[in-house]
C-alpha cells in the first residue's frame, strides 16, 4: 500500500499584501493565502459576450433567424449541463418569439452529439436553423451532412475542439478565447448558451431581463464540476440567489420542497439537485428534466419530479447493487489493493456504470473500468475512472485496436468494443495502467489549508471561511489538519458511514465520515493521530466531516480517569430532593436530540444504552463528575420499543400520497433511548413485515414510504434487534444495580 501524508497546500511564507487582513480576519487571509490569492475575488461583473470568438456572428443568425419566423431546433445533451443549456435556449428563444423546438438525445439509442438521421428529419419538418448546447464542436460529419440539407448550425460548446472545426456557421467555444485567463475561460455548455443568450436580448432591446435564466446556469457551472473562477464563480452566486428567491422556477421549486430547512448551496446542488435531473437520461429519458424545467404546469410537474424522485432512487439501488456485485466478482477473482479493476457483467446497466467506477476508485484509488453488454449481444459499452496521477484517455488510446469508440479525459472516459476483444484489451490495458502506476510518487499526499485545534470552533472562524463560497474546482472547501487526536469511539451508522468521537487537548467533538465503515476494524478507541477535517455548515454552527486518519501511536495503557462519581439513583423512589449543579448538561431521552456541550457535571436522568454512549458524552462534555439520577422506572422496556418507533415514525409518514418521510437515526436514537445500530435494525425490521420501505439512505438520514403492513417479517433480522435490545437493557442495569466504585473500576 501507499503511504499517505499531510502537506501544508501553500508552503510559502504569506506576502505583505495580506498581513493587515491576518491582523482582523487570520483565518481567512490564511485560506486565501492557500489558494494563491491575495484578496477575494470582487464581485464583479461579467465579461462582455462578445469576447467570445464568432458570438456575435452566431448571435445574428439566431436573431435574424427570430425576425424572419424561421423554425429552430435546440440539440442538447443529456446530462445536467445539456439539459440546462437547453432549457436556457429554449425559454429564452420562446421570451423572444421564435418558433423553437428542443430535443435531447436517448443516451442509449442515439449516444452523444448530433445524429445525422436527427437532422435529416429535422429538415423534413421545416428546421431552418440548428443551435447546439453542450454539443457539436466534434461533429464534423454531422455538420456537413446538415449543410447539405441546407440547415444552418450554430454550435455553442465547451469541449475541447478538435483541430479542424466544424463547417457551422459559427462555432462559440470558450477554447477558441486567445485569452487562457479570461473571465469567460471556464464557462461549462450551459454557460456558453447563456452567453449568446445576453446578446440575443441586447439586439431585442430587452438587456437584463434574461437574468432570471442564471437559476438554470448556477445548477448546470455546479453540476459540471468547472472551475469556479472568473464568471463561473459571480454566475453561480446570482444564480444561488435566485433559487432561494420568489423567481425560482416551478419544477425546481418542486425539488427544492424538501430542503426547506436546508441552506440552498453548492453542495446542495451537487448532491441533491444535479443526481435527480441526471436519473431522467441514465434510465429513463432527459427530456423529463427538461420538461421540469420549462414546463409550467403544475400538476404535470409534479407527476415529473415524483418520476425524478423514483428513477433517482432507482438509480441509486442498482448502483449499490453492481457495487456489491462487483465487490464479490473481485473477491472470487483473488484481486489484490493497488492492481486496477476491469470488469463486466451482461446485466450491468450502462446508465450507472460511471457512478459505481467512480465509487470503487475513490475506494481503492486504482484505475476502475466497467462495461456491460448492449442489446446487440455483441458489444460492451463502459466508464472508466481514474485518481490523480493516472490518464484514463491515454491509456485507452493506447489500446485502440482492440475498440470501436472511446474518448474523455484524464479521470473519466468511455469507450465500447466486441465483446470478443475484451480479453486482448484487459491484458493490454493492464500493462499500460501498470507503467502509468511505476510512474506515479510513491506517497500520496492530501492537502490542507489550516493547522487547527478544536479549541478554535467558534462563529468568527464559521463566518470567515464562509466568506469563501461558493466552493468547487478552482476553490476547493477548506481543509483542516487536527492534530494529536485520540479516538474516543466508533460508530457505523446505516452500514456505510462512521461516526468518530474524538478528544484533542480535554475537549471532544464527534464528526462523521462519509462512506467509511470499513475503515471501523482500524481505527480503535484509543489510538492516536492526525485527522483531515472539512467544516460544514449545520444546525447554526461549524460542524466537521472527516476526510481522513492518519494514525500515529496504537491503543496502550489508557491514563487514569479522573472522574468522580455520585450515587443518586432511585432519588424519586426515596423522596429525596435532586439537587442543582452548576455548569452542567443534563441527560434523558424521551424528548428531542441536543448534542452535549462543555460541562463540569454530567448529569444521566435516564441510563445510556452502551458504554460507548457514555463514553462519548463524557469526552463531550469533558465532565469531571458523573452523577447517576436514575431509577428502575428509567430502564424501558425492550418489549416497547417497536411500538415507540412505529409511534415516532407515525407523523413522519402521515403526509400526502406517496406517504414519504425522512427520520434522523441520531435523533431517532436520542428520543427512544437506544443506540443507532438499534434504531437501524428496528427500521429493517419493519421493511421486513412490510410496516415501511426503506427508499434511500443519505448520509444519516433514511427516506421511508409507508408500507401496507402483514408482511413476513425476517428471522435473522429480528434475533439480530432482540440481541441488541438484551444488550442495552443489560448495561442500563449495569449502572443502576452496581456499586459505585464496580462502575468506576469499569470505566477506567
Amino acid at each position: 500500500m501507499r503511504e499517505v501524508r499531510f502537506q501544508l497546500r501553500n508552503l510559502r511564507p504569506m506576502p505583505v499584501e495580506l498581513q493587515e487582513l491576518a491582523g482582523s480576519k487570520p483565518y481567512l487571509a490564511q485560506l486565501l493565502w492557500q489558494r494563491g490569492w491575495t484578496e477575494l475575488p470582487p464581485e464583479a461583473e461579467l465579461s462582455s459576450p462578445l469576447d467570445l470568438p464568432q458570438l456575435e456572428t452566431g448571435a445574428s443568425l439566431v436573431w435574424q433567424a427570430i425576425e424572419m419566423g424561421q423554425p429552430i431546433l435546440v440539440y442538447g445533451d443529456y446530462d445536467v449541463d445539456g439539459v440546462t443549456a437547453t432549457a436556457v435556449l429554449y425559454r429564452a428563444l420562446q421570451a423572444l418569439g421564435a418558433k423553437v423546438e428542443y430535443h435531447v438525445p436517448d443516451r442509449f439509442e442515439e449516444g452523444y452529439g448530433l445524429n445525422k438521421e436527427r437532422l435529416e428529419q429535422a429538415a423534413a419538418a421545416g428546421i431552418q436553423l440548428v443551435l447546439t448546447c453542450d454539443c457539436g464542436v466534434s461533429n464534423e460529419e454531422e455538420v456537413r451532412r446538415a449543410r447539405e440539407l441546407g440547415l444552418k448550425v450554430v454550435i455553442t460548446d465547451h469541449h475541447l475542439p478538435p483541430e479542424r472545426l466544424p463547417a457551422a456557421e459559427a462555432v462559440i467555444n470558450p477554447h477558441l478565447l486567445d485569452q487562457p485567463a479570461h473571465p469567460a475561460a471556464w464557462l461549462s455548455g450551459v454557460g456558453v448558451a447563456y452567453y449568446l443568450v445576453r446578446q440575443l436580448y441586447q439586439l431585442a432591446g430587452r438587456a437584463g431581463q434574461e437574468r432570471e435564466l442564471e437559476q438554470l446556469v448556477a445548477l448546470g457551472l455546479v453540476a459540471d464540476v468547472v472551475p469556479l473562477l472568473g464568471d463561473n464563480r459571480t454566475l453561480v452566486k446570482r444564480g444561488l440567489q435566485l433559487l432561494q428567491s420568489d423567481q425560482v422556477y416551478p419544477g425546481l421549486g418542486l425539488l427544492l420542497a424538501r430542503y426547506r430547512q436546508e441552506e440552498i448551496d453548492e453542495e446542495l446542488i451537487a448532491f441533491q439537485l444535479a443526481p435527480r435531473l441526471n436519473a431522467a437520461g441514465r434510465l429513463d429519458h432527459a427530456r423529463l428534466a427538461v420538461e421540469l424545467l420549462i414546463g409550467r404546469d403544475e400538476t404535470r410537474l409534479d407527476e415529473i419530479a415524483r418520476r425524478l424522485e423514483l428513477l433517482n432512487r432507482q438509480r441509486k439501488a442498482i448502483g449499490d447493487e453492481m457495487g456489491q456485485e462487483a465487490e464479490e466478482l473481485l473477491r472470487l477473482r483473488g484481486w489484490q489493493p493497488g492492481e486496477p479493476i476491469l470488469l463486466w457483467q451482461p446485466h450491468w446497466h450502462h446508465g450507472v456504470l460511471g457512478i459505481v467506477a467512480g465509487r470503487l476508485c475513490e475506494k481503492y484509488r486504482v484505475p476502475v473500468l466497467l462495461a456491460g453488454l448492449k442489446e446487440d449481444g455483441e458489444t460492451l459499452t463502459g466508464s472508466a475512472r481514474a485518481p490523480a496521477g493516472y490518464h484514463c484517455r491515454e491509456a485507452l488510446q493506447q489500446a485502440e485496436v482492440h475498440l470501436q469508440k472511446y474518448g474523455g479525459h484524464a479521470e473519466a472516459a468511455g469507450f465500447s468494443l466486441p465483446r470478443l476483444n475484451w480479453e486482448a484489451f484487459t491484458t493490454t490495458l493492464k500493462s499500460v495502467l501498470v507503467q502509468q502506476q511505476q510512474n506515479l510518487p510513491t506517497t500520496t499526499t492530501l492537502l490542507y489549508d489550516l493547522p487547527f485545534n478544536l479549541t478554535e470552533l467558534s462563529p468568527e472562524l464559521a463566518r470567515e471561511w464562509q466568506e469563501l463560497k461558493p466552493f468547487g474546482p478552482g476553490n476547493p472547501p477548506p481543509v483542516f489538519l487536527l492534530e494529536g487526536v485520540e479516538i474516543v469511539s466508533t460508530q457505523v451508522l446505516a452500514q456505510r458511514h462512521l461516526k468518530l468521537t474524538i478528544r484533542q487537548q480535554g475537549i471532544g467533538q464527534t464528526l462523521n465520515w462519509w462512506l467509511a465503515a470499513e475503515r471501523a476494524e482500524q481505527i480503535v478507541p484509543g489510538t492516536r493521530g492526525d485527522l483531515l477535517v472539512q467544516p460544514v455548515w449545520q444546525r447554526e454552527s461549524t460542524q466537521l466531516i472527516c476526510l481522513d486518519f492518519l494514525a500515529r501511536t496504537l491503543p496502550g495503557p489508557q491514563p487514569a480517569l479522573n472522574l468522580v462519581i455520585e450515587d443518586w439513583r432511585n432519588w424519586r423512589e426515596e423522596g429525596r430532593q435532586l439537587p442543582l449543579w452548576q455548569e452542567s448538561w443534563y441527560y434523558q431521552w424521551g424528548e428531542g436530540y441536543t448534542p452535549p456541550v462543555r460541562a463540569e457535571t454530567l448529569v444521566l436522568l435516564k441510563p445510556p444504552p452502551s458504554e460507548r454512549q457514555l463514553r462519548e458524552m463524557l469526552a463531550l462534555t469533558g465532565a469531571r463528575r458523573l452523577v447517576l439520577a436514575f431509577g428502575r422506572a428509567d430502564l424501558g422496556r425492550a418489549d416497547d420499543f417497536l411500538q415507540n418507533l412505529l409511534a415516532l415514525l407515525k407523523h413522519n409518514l402521515a403526509l400526502l400520497p406517496p406517504f414519504l418521510g425522512r427520520i434522523n437515526l441520531e435523533e431517532a436514537a436520542a428520543r427512544l433511548g437506544e443506540t443507532v445500530e438499534t434504531v437501524f435494525l428496528g427500521l429493517q425490521v419493519l421493511q421486513a413485515r412490510h410496516f415501511l420501505q426503506i427508499l434511500e439512505v443519505e448520509e444519516e438520514e433514511l427516506i421511508l414510504q409507508k408500507g401496507p403492513g402483514k408482511g413476513p417479517g425476517d428471522r435473522k433480522l429480528e434475533a439480530g434487534l432482540l440481541a441488541a435490545l438484551q444488550e442495552s437493557t443489560a448495561f442500563r442495569r449495569f449502572l443502576l444495580e452496581k456499586e459505585i466504585d464496580r462502575i468506576k473500576l469499569y470505566l477506567h
